[in-house]
């Protein structure tokens, strides 16, 4: 237990677990609301999860990874903010150009991050 707050891991192996994952962002509406976020940020490409989350563990801590350029900063604080309280998770969010962030991708294992959303 972390805290008070049982520990719940998902199984990321599965062969069921992309489905799944992929069944509960469109029907609890996530998809939708990155869209719509990341249009107003700026040019938003790609947002992924990393940290625990991303391996399928409960956190505290909710790291997110932007990629994109001329990214709001003061919006994109905002809502980190608005969203944290929320939650009652504290976010972590870091900010890469495209370039930046293909140049450190290949040193990142595939298991460490998540991709949550990407533009069309």
């Amino acid at each position: 237990m972390e805290g008070n707050r049982k520990v719940y891991t998902a199984n990321t192996t599965h062969p069921l677990y992309s489905a799944i994952h992929n069944i509960l962002r469109k029907h609890l509406g996530i998809d939708q609301i990155i869209e719509e976020v990341t249009h107003k940020l700026g040019h938003v490409e790609q947002v992924w999860l990393s940290g625990e989350f991303a391996k399928g563990n409960d956190s505290d801590t909710i790291d997110l990874l932007l990629v994109g350029t001329a990214i709001d900063q003061d919006y994109l604080e905002n809502l980190k903010n608005k969203a944290a309280s929320i939650i009652s998770r504290s976010i972590q969010l870091t900010l890469f150009t495209p370039a930046t962030f293909a140049e450190m991708k290949g040193k990142i294992k595939s298991s460490d991050i998540f991709l949550l959303w990407e533009s069309k």
